[in-house]
């Protein structure tokens, strides 16, 4: 993003590096934006950026008949700042990932649509900069993967702890294959996703430690 901020021509204060926009940094991007254009300007089009989804399942779903995920969250909060008018009538919001999956751009259309279109609001529009198709995934089906994935099924080098719930979410009964079951054989330069099949990203003193062993953001205590 800090690149991306350098690089891409834009004001400074068009682009905010956060998940979460308060009311005085909103009612500052509104008061530069109106020095520019006018007193009655708003917000017509906003993209939310990031670097990497492989099931989308993070950025938006419906559990429980509630909504969730950070794309819900980001726009909620933007719709607070309506009394304002911060957005458009016709606002457009765009999901902007560096790296996705196509499993995941079709489950973000799929969701999407129906909810935001139920507020009266577009739904907002998946893209991605790179496309993984549905062929990246590691499979027993494959002969080249057959051997490794009798290794990756196996309980040899996987851990005793039991899924926690930010896991379970992902509606698998192990992480074999990663979260969601989606058997990636992706590494980021920052993190390995835990989309990725464990045994890349294994990090726990009872389990093997991966190659790459993940840092994990969200626990339970």
């Amino acid at each position: 993003m800090d690149l991306f901020r350098r690089s891409a021509g834009l004001m400074n204060e068009q682009v905010w590096q956060a998940y979460e926009i308060g009311d005085f940094k909103a009612a500052s991007f509104l008061s530069d934006l109106r020095q520019d254009e006018g007193e009655e300007a708003s917000f017509e089009s906003i993209f939310l950026v990031d670097d990497f989804t492989a099931s989308g399942t993070s950025y938006f779903r419906m559990e429980n008949d509630a909504p969730k995920g950070k794309v819900y969250k980001a726009i909620e909060q933007l719709r607070h700042q309506d009394r304002s008018k911060f957005t458009s009538s016709d606002c457009q919001y765009y999901i902007v990932l560096y790296v996705a999956t196509q499993k995941a751009l079709d489950h973000l259309k799929q969701h999407l649509e129906p909810y935001f279109s139920g507020l009266g609001i577009k739904p907002p529009i998946p893209l991605a900069v790179f496309t993984l198709a549905d062929e990246t995934v590691v499979s027993a089906h494959d002969p080249v993967d057959a051997d490794f994935m009798r290794l990756v099924s196996g309980d040899e080098y996987y851990r005793t702890r039991e899924m926690d719930s930010h896991e379970l979410k992902g509606g698998t009964t192990d992480m074999k294959l990663g979260y969601a079951g989606c058997a990636l054989p992706v590494i980021l330069v920052h993190n390995t996703p835990n989309n990725s099949i464990y045994l890349l990203w294994a990090n726990e003193p009872d389990s093997a430690r991966g190659l790459f062993p993940r840092i994990t953001r969200h626990k339970d205590i």
